[in-house]
């Protein structure tokens, strides 16, 4: 389950060189970036576990959907002027937005204690098919290069959405059960 929400943000610090920003400046993008998702997820989740269960996976899909738009917004910003400005504010809300580790957490929770495992090999797997992937596509459409990097994040908010909609029936069905 927790393959969809892995993105390919790897590529992003290579992306960024090539685009003009300093090495000290992608630097300070990927420190922001840590930073915000460290304030963020605990926020999301403070926000998240004041509500019923559905509605909680409402506020999992719109972060999802807010992370996937804010990585669409960004790809001008690599392309002007303001590229190091434009993408440390957001790649710094996009990480702000991320609900992974919530999902995983609630993963585990559905497949019990014995799940661990699986829940980390799964999510192993599809980080790295990810990233293969990612290189692959920016090989096979040489025009986009790495860019397709924000391409690739708004199929993998989609599959989110589905996956976070999946989990909060399943979650219902076992507490109804």
């Amino acid at each position: 389950l927790s393959w969809s929400v892995q993105r390919p943000q790897g590529f992003l610090v290579v992306l960024f060189l090539g685009s003009g920003i300093s090495e000290a400046g992608a630097g300070l993008i990927a420190l922001s970036s840590l930073a915000a998702g460290s304030v963020g997820g605990p926020v999301v989740g403070l926000v998240a576990d004041r509500l019923p269960v559905r509605r909680r996976y409402a506020v999992y899909s719109a972060t999802a959907v807010a992370r996937g738009a804010v990585y669409l917004l960004a790809w001008p910003a690599l392309r002007g002027g303001a590229a190091f400005v434009g993408s440390l504010v957001a790649i710094s809300l996009a990480q702000f937005c991320n609900a992974g580790a919530i999902l995983t957490e609630t993963t585990l929770r559905i497949a019990g204690a014995g799940g661990f495992g699986r829940v980390r090999l799964w999510g192993g797997i599809g980080f790295a098919s990810g990233s293969l992937l990612t290189g692959m596509l920016a090989q096979l459409f040489p025009r986009l290069g790495l860019m397709v990097v924000f391409w690739e994040n708004i199929v993998l908010t989609a599959l989110t959405v589905l996956v976070t909609s999946w989990l909060a029936r399943l979650e219902a069905a076992m507490a109804a059960a």
